[in-house]
C-alpha cells in the first residue's frame, strides 16, 4: 500500500502528516518529507500519526533518525497520535527522552494536529 505524506507549515511549526502505514516500503517517502521539515528552518516538527495503521521498526527508525538529527539540535520535535503500542516502543527505546510524545485520544497539542480526542 502507497503511503501519502502531508506537509504544513505554519509559523515555526511543520506538520509531517503520514497517511498509511509506515514500514520498510514507505520509509523512503517518510525520510524525504523529514528532511525537507528540518531543513526548512522552523523551529518545531510535528508528526502526526493520526492516519497511521501501521507502525513497524523501519518506521520507528525514521523517528529514531529525526531525534538524532533534529535539524542539527535546533529544532524541537513531537510526536503527535501515538497509539499505545507507538508510545511504548519509544519508551523502550528510549525516544521519549529526546521526543515529545503525546497520546492518541488526547487533545491536540498543537493548531493543525488532528483531533483524535473525540
Amino acid at each position: 500500500m502507497a503511503i501519502e505524506v502531508g506537509l504544513r507549515r505554519t509559523p515555526g511549526v511543520v506538520i509531517v502528516a503520514p497517511v498509511g502505514d509506515l514500514d520498510i516500503d514507505s520509509a523512503p517517502a517518510l525520510r524525504a518529507a523529514l528532511v525537507e521539515a528540518i531543513g526548512g528552518g522552523s523551529d518545531r516538527v510535528v508528526v502526526d500519526l493520526a492516519k497511521v495503521g501501521f507502525l513497524d521498526s523501519t518506521g520507528i527508525g525514521q523517528l529514531a533518525w529525526l531525534a538524532a538529527d533534529r535539524g542539527g539540535g535546533r529544532t524541537d520535535v513531537l510526536v503527535a497520535n501515538a497509539q499505545p503500542i507507538v508510545r511504548n516502543a519509544l519508551r523502550l527505546m528510549g525516544l521519549n527522552a529526546v521526543l515529545e510524545v503525546h497520546a492518541y485520544g488526547d487533545p491536540p497539542p498543537l493548531p493543525g494536529v488532528a483531533d483524535t480526542a473525540r
